[in-house]
C-alpha cells in the first residue's frame, strides 16, 4: 500500500470512505432505491450503512470510532430523503448525483475530523501493521470496484439522459435505454457496461492500456452493423466514452491511492 494510506488517520478516513461506497453502490439494490423513490426503504438503507460501515473498520474499533459510524448512518437516509424530496420537483440529474454523493463525503469528513482532531489516535488492537494494511487494501479496492460498476452505471445514464433522442418530440425516454432501432437482450446492455468498466479498472491499475484499448475495439466491432445507424452510432459513442471516464478515472485513483502496477 503507498504511503498515501500509511498513517492510521488516513486509513480510518479511507475505511470510512470505503465504507460509504460499498454500502452505496454494491449493499443498495436498484430495487432499494425504487423503494426510497416511493418514500421507504430510508431506515432499512441506514441500517445497512452501519453494518456495513462497522465491519469496515472493524481494525480501527473502539467508542470513537463507534460514535463516528452511528453519526454517519443516522444522517445518511436523511440525506437521501432530501434528494428524494427535491427530485420530485425537478429531474434526478447527474448534478443531484454528484451534489448527493459531495454531501455524504463531507458528513464522512465532518466525523473522521471529529474523532481524530479530538486527540483520539487510531489504533489496530492486536492487529500488526501488515495486517491493517492488507484489509484497508482489500476494503479500498472492492469500494473502487463497487463505484466503478454500479455508480458508474447511475453516470452513464445521467450523461445519456442528456441526449435528446426523441428529436424535440417531448416523449419520455427511460434512463440508460437504447434508442428505438437498436436490439438486442433486455438489461444486457447495462450488465455489458458493468463488466466493461470492471475490466477497463484492472487494465488501467496494472498498468495495461494496450489491452484496454483492444477491449473497446473489440465492443465496437460486436456493434458494427449497428453502427451504420448515426443516431445510435452517436448514442453508443457518447455512452462508451462516459463509461470509459468513469473507469479510467476510478481506476487512475487506485493507483494513486494503493499504488498499481505503474501508468
Amino acid at each position: 500500500m503507498s504511503s498515501a494510506l500509511a498513517g492510521p488517520r488516513i486509513t480510518l478516513l479511507a475505511l470510512l470512505v470505503a465504507g460509504h461506497l460499498l454500502a452505496d453502490f454494491l449493499f443498495q439494490t436498484r430495487a432499494g432505491v425504487e423503494e426510497k423513490r416511493a418514500g421507504s426503504g430510508y431506515v432499512r438503507h441506514g441500517v445497512v450503512v452501519f453494518l456495513v460501515q462497522l465491519v469496515v473498520v472493524l481494525p480501527l474499533f473502539s467508542l470513537p470510532v463507534l460514535a463516528a459510524v452511528a453519526g454517519i448512518s443516522v444522517v445518511h437516509p436523511v440525506i437521501d430523503r432530501l434528494k428524494t424530496a427535491l427530485s420530485r420537483r425537478r429531474p434526478a440529474s447527474l448534478t443531484a448525483f454528484f451534489v448527493d454523493q459531495g454531501v455524504h463525503l463531507g458528513v464522512i469528513l465532518a466525523a473522521w475530523e471529529l474523532v481524530v482532531r479530538g486527540g483520539w489516535t487510531p489504533e489496530a488492537h492486536g492487529l500488526g501493521a501488515g495486517a491493517v494494511a492488507g484489509w484497508t487494501t482489500a476494503a479500498v479496492a472492492a469500494a473502487a470496484l463497487a463505484f466503478a460498476a454500479t455508480g458508474g452505471s447511475v453516470i452513464v445514464e445521467g450523461v445519456l439522459d442528456l441526449l435528446d433522442l426523441d428529436g424535440g418530440s417531448g416523449e419520455p425516454r427511460a434512463g440508460g435505454e437504447p434508442p428505438p432501432r437498436a436490439s438486442g437482450v433486455p438489461g444486457a446492455g447495462r450488465l455489458i457496461g458493468i463488466l466493461e468498466r470492471t475490466l477497463v479498472l484492472f487494465l488501467v491499475f496494472y498498468g495495461q492500456w494496450a489491452a484496454a484499448v483492444l477491449l473497446l475495439t473489440a465492443k465496437s466491432i460486436a456493434r458494427f452493423e449497428e453502427l451504420k445507424d448515426r443516431r445510435f452510432a452517436e448514442y453508443y459513442l457518447v455512452g462508451t466514452l462516459a463509461s470509459l471516464l468513469v473507469a479510467v478515472a476510478t481506476g487512475l485513483a487506485l493507483v494513486i491511492a494503493l499504488g498499481g502496477g505503474g501508468i
